[in-house]
């Protein structure tokens, strides 16, 4: 029995710990991939919305732990009364009622959940709703921004702009014809 228990605490330690590491993720991928796509000039971000689907993979990885770990706390919880009755009956010692229920790990995070408001409990058990949620809505306005900034941005310096005037094409300026096409013009001409 004392071994399970300290299995069941070592495996709440690495459900904490494995969570943690799925959150950092989740985080270096989102911003990695919006600055290197901004910087990329892509012609579409659209792209960029498929994030949202490994978003919902680290959700629902984040999610069986947190159910794992709901149910590692509850047989913990069962362990330590049952290890405090054990204590209680094999002795009589005041010794083993001097600090009260011991092991208490378990019944002390309870006690602490009861004790706090309601709000803080949700936000505590829901808190990778949240924690996901605003990455994906952050996901989706970058996108939005991203290509409405597309729409109107300014041609690059390399490329031609023509204009139609009286059903002619002419460029701004001369100096704005690439060299390769000025080549190619004055080809066609001679």
């Amino acid at each position: 029995m004392n071994g399970e228990y300290r299995i069941l605490q070592d495996k709440l330690d690495k459900i904490g710990a494995f969570r943690f590491t799925i959150r950092g993720w989740s985080i270096t991928l989102v911003v990695a991939s919006i600055f290197g796509a901004a910087t990329a000039k892509l012609p579409t971000y659209y792209g960029l919305l498929g994030l949202i689907f490994i978003l919902l993979t680290f959700f629902l990885m984040e999610l069986a732990q947190k159910r794992h770990g709901h149910t590692f706390s509850r047989r913990l919880a069962k362990l330590e009364r049952r290890i405090w009755g054990l204590l209680r009956t094999a002795s009589s010692d005041s010794e083993v009622f001097e600090g009260g229920m011991i092991p208490r790990i378990a019944h002390e995070i309870e006690d602490e959940r009861k004790a706090r408001w309601k709000l803080m409990n949700w936000l505590d058990s829901h808190g990778y709703w949240f924690f996901y949620g605003v990455q994906a809505v952050l996901i989706v306005v970058v996108v939005l921004l991203l290509e409405r900034t597309t729409e109107f941005s300014m041609p690059d310096k390399d490329t031609t702009v023509n204009f139609v005037t009286n059903g002619e094409t002419r460029p701004t300026a001369e100096r704005d014809i690439p060299a390769s096409q000025k080549t190619k013009k004055t080809q066609k001409t001679h």
